[in-house]
């Protein structure tokens, strides 16, 4: 079954997409060695939070306490020992219900064998 045509509203949001600024944002992000529990992986926190206010959104830059959540009956680990920890939220002002999330997080796991991967096109660290 073809996808439903896009409608007017969703050919304007694609419209105003820079997509040359949104492919060297995300290069930029895979090729910072954010290791889990490094400080790189900080200061990406802290570099996506000036790139949503440079973008007009609200944004909410949080410490999170890693103390708390370690000593939680719940706690389920964690996957590398850290110092600090960062929670990130950028909003756009508007009316109503939000009509479109995106969700990540920016951190990696321990680098492993690069045996059976291409060559990197993006320049990457390997």
């Amino acid at each position: 079954m073809p996808p439903a045509p896009l409608t007017d509203e969703q050919h304007r949001a694609l419209g105003a997409l820079n997509e040359e600024r949104l492919v060297a944002d995300l290069v930029a992000l895979v090729q910072a060695p954010s290791v889990t529990g490094t400080d790189v992986e900080s200061d990406q926190q802290h570099a996506m939070a000036a790139t949503f206010a440079q973008l007009g959104l609200d944004t909410d830059l949080w410490t999170l306490d890693l103390d708390q959540s370690r000593a939680d009956a719940d706690f389920p680990g964690i996957e590398a020992e850290r110092a600090e920890g960062y929670g990130l939220v950028g909003t756009s002002a508007g009316e109503g219900e939000p009509a479109l999330i995106l969700q990540g997080y920016i951190d990696v796991d321990v680098p492993r064998s690069l045996v059976g991967f291409a060559v990197t096109r993006l320049g990457g660290h390997r």
